[in-house]
């Protein structure tokens, strides 16, 4: 009796087994899937790197030669135009440049005078692109790619004629030859193309090598950027089939006419190829794991499993039981504490928590009495209609609603403003379940503030009355109220024409040089000054006769602060 039940533990521990290789499983897919993305962005940026790397020798060679050109223009053989004189230069430098198949000189009308390299007949070169563009623009310029690219500089007169033009003639393969010197890539494959994403010459490293001539898979995107000079990258496959990163880059940077391009690619079976092994790795290693598991489950688990079972999930469940009582101390302190009104409610506005400073603004004694109703059951009708539905559109939006003011009235009349925010309440799956929200108490803070606003209306509504003109500026003299007399004594219309300007931006340079250093003087004394006699001008240079009082004022800590301006009119004018 006792086999067949020991025989069906060791089948459901080995089940228990086999299902705890699932999540392993997934555990080895997630990290393999990390590590290819992983080995896919490396890869794509190592291939961008040689692309670019590859582009920027490429782009020094070409501004190598221009300026080699450039510096042959100046050199006194070639500006005389002995063809003699010029040739045996020529022929002394095409040694020292490997990657120049020929070096020459030509005249306006394309006639090659003096050449590194001799022709067996008289060569004309009036009808390549790039000469055209030297004589026409008389400006360094790059013509079309074949086996060789012509490079032409003009060497213009001292009348500021076009004289001769400069031309060399580059290798592109030697370009190729030193792209294979750079292939620390294996499987790795570098082209050089023209902006149309034809191939001009080709290197590889074990990988797919195109023919010259050929258009690369990724010519699309070249003739796409090709306008502005651009850059780029893509995923896609050779011709052979095989799945590939590439990257292009532009030779010459952003220099017009030089259409010139560096394609480098690498097979991403290759850029895989220690994420795959890692893989393979792991999952022999999970198999070796779960074998030895079920033998151990077969053999010998019954005990051993169940007790390591228990004791680990008897940890496990007080581990859990304190961190749980640690939380709930942790919000059950701050909820018992904090002078704010903190609560959470569920998605019909009932009340699921409150903390005890909102239960005691409610009027009640404990907050658990909150839980079940809602805010009609504490506020005005009015109000709670209004919260509800800010509530509504956060469950439905899933935006919150930050340090919003409210003005609101409890249900036994009284008045209250607090800065609210409000938040949606989501459960484990981030699926609104509720919303939540603190709000802080500022009824003195807005009570203090509607004193001081009333205050303002006085203030302004005697000063605008008053006869005498009356102004206040801060210590820079800026102008920071005024009244209705002084504004019209300036002829200005508005109080935002005044705020913030000076004498300076209302009256003659001279006269607010007065003004402002009489202004000064009683800033730095300190003292006021009272009932002085003396005459003011108007914008228009109108002079009235005045008693003036300035009396500096100060701030909080007894600093002064600015300057209160009072000018009594006199009878009569001058």
């Amino acid at each position: 009796m006792n086999r067949p039940s020991h025989n069906h533990l060791r089948a459901r521990l080995a089940l228990v087994v086999l299902l705890a290789v699932v999540p392993s499983l997934g555990l080895i897919y997630y990290i393999a899937r990390s590590q290819r993305a992983a080995a896919i962005a490396s890869a794509r940026e190592d291939v961008d790197r040689l692309a670019r790397l590859m582009a920027s020798n490429n782009t020094r060679v070409i501004e190598g030669a221009r300026q080699l050109l450039a510096t042959l223009a100046r050199l006194p053989e070639v500006r005389s135009g002995d063809s003699t004189r010029c040739t045996a230069v020529l022929k002394s430098l095409i040694g020292e440049y490997t990657f120049f198949a020929n070096l020459g000189v030509a005249a306006p009308d394309g006639q090659v005078m003096a050449s590194a390299v001799e022709t067996k007949k008289p060569l004309s070169l009036n009808t390549s692109s790039w000469f055209q563009q030297v004589t026409t623009n008389q400006e360094f310029a790059v013509g079309e790619y074949q086996s060789t690219a012509y490079i032409g500089y003009p060497l213009v007169n001292a009348d500021n004629h076009l004289s001769r033009i400069l031309f060399v003639s580059l290798d592109l393969g030697y370009l190729t030859r030193q792209m294979s010197l750079a292939l620390p890539l294996k499987g790795a494959t570098l082209s050089v193309v023209d902006r149309d994403g034809t191939v001009l010459g080709v290197t590889s490293s074990g990988g797919v090598e195109y023919r010259v001539g050929s258009m690369v898979p990724e010519a699309a995107q070249i003739k796409a950027v090709a306008r502005y000079r651009g850059r780029g990258g893509d995923e896609m496959f050779d011709p052979a089939g095989v799945e590939r990163l590439y990257a292009f880059y532009p030779v010459g940077g952003k220099r017009a006419g030089v259409d010139l391009y560096v394609t480098a690619s690498l097979p991403t079976d290759i850029a895989l190829a220690g994420a795959n092994a890692d893989l393979k790795r792991n999952l022999i290693a999970l198999g070796v794991v779960a074998l030895l598991a079920l033998a151990a489950a077969w053999y010998g688990g019954e005990s051993i499993f169940l007790r390591r079972a228990n004791d680990d999930l008897e940890r496990r469940v007080k581990e859990r039981t304190h961190e749980l009582e640690h939380e709930q101390f942790l919000m059950r302190t701050l909820l018992e504490n904090i002078p704010d009104s903190i609560y959470f409610k569920d998605r019909d506005g009932r009340f699921l928590r409150s903390s005890r400073a909102q239960a005691k603004r409610f009027g009640l004694s404990d907050p658990s009495q909150t839980i079940g109703k809602t805010d009609f059951d504490f506020f005005t009708k009015e109000h709670a209609k209004e919260a509800f539905t800010d509530e509504q559109q956060i469950i439905e939006t899933g935006q919150p609603l930050v340090d919003i003011e409210e003005n609101s009235t409890l249900a036994d009349g009284t008045e209250r403003w607090v800065s609210t925010s409000k938040m949606p309440l989501r459960d484990q799956r981030g699926n609104v379940v509720g919303t939540f929200g603190i709000s802080r108490e500022i009824t003195e803070r807005k009570r203090a503030e509607q004193a001081l606003a009333k205050d303002r209306s006085v203030l302004r509504t005697l000063t605008d009355n008053l006869p005498d003109i009356v102004f206040i500026k801060d210590t820079k003299g800026r102008y920071v109220f005024d009244n209705a007399a002084h504004r019209a004594f300036l002829q200005i219309s508005s109080v935002e024409d005044l705020a913030g300007k000076t004498v300076f931006d209302l009256y003659p340079k001279d006269l607010a040089e007065r003004l402002h250093a009489d202004d000064n003087a009683i800033l730095a004394a300190g003292m006021p000054v009272l009932h002085r006699e003396e005459e003011l001008t108007d914008r228009k240079g109108r002079k009235v006769r005045v008693l003036a009082s300035k009396i500096p004022y100060r701030d909080e800590q007894r600093r002064v602060a600015g300057l209160v301006c009072m000018f009594h009119l006199l009878d009569g004018e001058n």
